[in-house]
């Protein structure tokens, strides 16, 4: 039977005051006990649904299973396929009392939830704390801070946008408005107004860094896109005292704003170039295109929808110009498989003829929408790098 696991919180915030209030509660209930001290009071797996021993039980979520497995070499999927009762329980059991484990464990320590008694990840015993209270202090201390004014560039252009947190992982978003295009079509030229902005994410369960991303919010459609901030300004470790950390983190945020430039060029570029689906086909890998959406096969979707005239068109050519014909096709169906009203506005309206590149990747950042957090962001993310793919390689696609 598969192990019982205990919902894993995802919240979206839309004002700063909602977010400010849970990570002061977050802080105070979250803790970290070493799992060494638990087994030598003979703590294990019951049941399929806790950790503990008499009196003291301990919930599991979905990343600290995943957290745990990767500790105890166990390859998640498989531990949740197991169909007897109690057999999940016997083989982490069975694990954790592993010899060559025991320094290991003896070294690390749970992250959980105090009120609802869950883990929520696996650290070393000498991983640096570092709460999302404090985190965003820090991030609002550069943005604000009297002090800091004269040196962060730009600071007072921020505002805060709509932030997600999944488990203990905060994704702090901040923007600024840019005009960055124009849409064109026979229904004459309307502006793209799209927020520029900074993410910033923090976890307080693993992970020893701070990551950094740009973010784009276009106004027309409400549609999220994260692009990949470059080099070593993309991470910051959580290390050293706290005003060097400070000091260290506004350089990288001042690095990073100054850098804005390089965003709206690409959204300016990636409006520039056409549609093309067989220029898609040529440059990107195509799993990358079909496998945007987690859990959801873009080809396996649309070969189901491919008509029987088109399939049977087919048939006239070799193998490997088949599959050349039905992916480029399939490519072009995206449009209408996914997406939304937005998509719909470009790909289906006679008042839009000239569908760009930028069209394209927000078909997959309008579908992001429909999903949780976590999903939404991994959407977003992979919707960024496949635009700073085209953008950087825009002699293949124009």
């Amino acid at each position: 039977m598969a192990f019982k696991l205990e919902m894993t919180p995802q919240i979206t915030f839309d004002c700063l005051n909602g977010l400010m209030s849970y990570v002061e509660h977050e802080k105070k209930n979250t803790s970290r006990i070493a799992i060494g001290g638990l087994l030598s009071e003979g703590a294990c797996f019951q049941n399929d649904e806790s950790f503990g021993k008499d009196g003291y039980a301990l919930k599991i979520n979905l990343l600290g299973m995943e957290n745990l497995c990767r500790l105890l070499n166990l390859y998640y999927p498989m531990l949740q396929q197991l169909e007897k009762t109690g057999l999940a329980s016997d083989v982490l059991n069975d694990r954790l009392n592993s010899k060559n484990l025991k320094d290991k464990l003896n070294k690390t320590q749970f992250v959980f939830d105090e009120p609802s008694k869950t883990i929520l990840g696996v650290v070393s015993e000498s991983y640096v704390g570092y709460s999302n209270q404090d985190f965003l202090n820090d991030v609002f201390s550069c943005l604000e801070g009297n002090e800091q004014k004269s040196k962060l560039t730009n600071h007072c252009d921020f505002e805060f946008s709509t932030s997600y947190t999944i488990n203990t992982h905060l994704n702090l978003r901040f923007q600024r408005k840019s005009k960055h295009g124009e849409i064109r079509g026979r229904g004459g030229i309307a502006d793209d107004v799209s927020y520029l902005g900074l993410q910033i994410s923090n976890s307080m369960a693993g992970g020893k860094a701070l990551t950094m991303a740009y973010f784009v919010h276009r106004m027309l459609c409400a549609n999220g896109l994260i692009l990949p901030v470059s080099g070593s300004n993309a991470r910051l470790i959580h290390a050293g005292h706290r005003e060097n950390f400070n000091n260290r983190l506004m350089q990288k945020m001042n690095d990073v704003i100054g850098s804005f430039k390089s965003v709206k060029n690409i959204i300016e570029q990636l409006g520039d170039i056409e549609f093309n689906s067989e220029k898609i086909h040529k440059n990107i890998e195509l799993d990358k295109i079909f496998s945007m959406i987690p859990n959801k096969d873009l080809k396996k979707i649309g070969t189901e929808k491919l008509s029987v005239r088109f399939t049977n068109s087919l048939k006239q050519f070799e193998k490997e110009e088949r599959e050349r014909r039905k992916n480029i096709q399939l490519i072009s169906d995206i449009p209408y498989l996914i997406g939304g009203e937005h998509s719909d506005i470009v790909f289906k309206s006679n008042y839009r003829d000239n569908a760009t590149m930028f069209d394209f990747i927000n078909i997959f950042t309008e579908e992001a929408k429909k999903y949780e957090p976590a999903e939404r962001i991994q959407i977003e993310k992979n919707a960024g790098d496949l635009a700073d793919f085209i953008a950087k390689n825009k002699k293949d696609f124009a």
